[in-house]
């Protein structure tokens, strides 16, 4: 079996030259060992090319001179180093001996001295950062566009996604209190940090969602905080009519019912369908049972029943740059470019939607990115397209949680069509 090691080289590796989304399912570690394959792994990649400029420092190389799979092992190997407390003889030995199960053995003297450079007691990374891309850790055209929507917050960004994210779980307050939940994490050990709105919990520290008390029951769900504000702006209501789009795994479906105690008609659509057998198997565990139809949210056609809906959910795809912390992949597999697509869709779909709902009715957007385009100027532009017929309505909180904080990056905005004139 390979070593943590070498597979969380090969995970990194894999991620950056072919730019495919990480999927550490796949790899064949013990159960014992994922968390350290996580945190090695998504650790490194946030943190990535200020890695790799600290790798060219210590090698004198540029970066088209090492092999990519070397190139990996040793950010894996220097994000250890650099910025963990993993004792550092087990760091270096163990990136060695990965070296050989690599098949990289000829570089292993390399990788020595490079790891040992580091774990050098007055050695300074930040010496090596030059470029603000370095310091960041972050691709040019990301820091560009940060800087131009949010010129007074785009450092505290950037820090914030490549830090560890927090964990929130929120409680299903059909079936329990906030504060009888509190009890029970007390009871198992887990300490609570913060809440969020009426129930919401932050915890101290990142356990395993299945140490969290009757997660399996459905008394709690893992949701950041800034998810878990959609299903609040909704403001759905008994007996309505309520469409979730895009909805899978289920965690604002689940959360819209429980807000009006099962009592509306909500209809679960996502285009996926392997993402809508997670969905079904959430509502499973919690005894619910709604419509679950599969769809593209921008061609209404094949799968509407003809039947306006009260209320309408969409939670967009999009560059998921609100999310980075949680998906460090995403810098290395966006590219300007998809964010004009990504716009593309979004807007297809919320012309798509719109005909679906009742005259006074609401249509909440969201989207975890913090990017203009896909945000603000997408709604926007929306309401010019629509201004007979729709109009922004003001919700309780700040739209744009930028990320830079305790909570995700996450965009809000709330269309009402007007009422037909008499």
């Amino acid at each position: 079996m390979n070593s943590i090691r070498s597979t969380a080289a090969r995970a990194v590796h894999r991620v950056v030259t072919s730019r495919t989304p990480l999927d550490l399912d796949r790899e064949s570690v013990p159960g014992k060992d994922r968390a350290l394959l996580q945190e090695i792994v998504m650790g490194t990649l946030r943190n990535y090319q200020g890695i790799c400029a600290v790798i060219r420092g210590l090698t004198a190389s540029s970066k088209s001179r090492l092999d990519p799979l070397l190139e990996a092992l040793l950010a894996s190997g220097l994000y250890q180093l650099l910025y963990t407390g993993i004792p550092v003889y087990a760091t270096v030995s163990e990136t060695v001996n990965a070296a050989r199960e690599l098949h990289l053995g000829r570089a292993s003297g390399l990788v020595n001295a490079v790891m040992r450079r580091a774990a050098a007691p007055d050695f300074r990374k930040e010496d090596m950062l030059k470029k603000e891309e370095e310091i960041y850790s972050c691709p040019s055209w990301l820091l560009r566009r940060l800087k131009t929507d949010h010129p007074e917050r785009w450092q505290d960004i950037l820090k914030a996604s490549n830090s560890r994210p927090p964990m929130w779980i929120r409680v299903d307050l059909t079936r329990t209190t906030r504060d009888e939940y509190t009890a029970k994490l007390d009871e198992s050990g887990i300490a609570v940090a913060d809440t969020a709105g009426d129930a919401g919990i932050k915890l101290a520290v990142t356990c395993p969602a299945s140490r969290l008390p009757g997660i399996r029951e459905g008394l709690c769900y893992v949701q950041d905080a800034s998810a878990q504000a959609a299903a609040v702006y909704l403001d759905p209501q008994p007996g309505e009519r309520i469409l979730d789009a895009c909805a899978a795994p289920g965690g604002k479906t689940t959360h819209i019912l429980e807000i009006t105690g099962g009592k509306a008609r909500v209809d679960a659509l996502d285009i996926s369908s392997g993402r809508l057998l997670r969905l079904q198997e959430n509502l499973k565990s919690r005894g619910l049972t709604i419509r679950v139809m599969e769809g593209d949210a921008a061609d209404p056609a094949p799968w509407w029943d003809r039947e306006p809906y009260d209320r309408i959910l969409l939670d967009a795809p999009c560059s998921g740059t609100g999310v980075l912390r949680r998906h460090p992949d995403i810098k290395h597999i966006r590219t300007e470019k998809d964010i004009a697509k990504l716009a593309a869709g979004q807007q297809a779909m919320l012309e798509g939607l719109w005909t679906l709902l009742r005259p006074g009715g609401t249509l909440l957007y969201s989207t975890c990115s913090v990017l203009r385009q896909e945000d603000q100027d997408q709604i926007d532009a929306f309401l010019e397209r629509h201004r007979d017929e729709a109009c922004h309505l003001p919700l309780p909180e700040s739209v744009h949680i930028t990320g830079d904080g305790d909570r995700d990056g996450f965009f809000y905005a709330a269309l009402a069509r007007k009422p037909l004139k008499a």
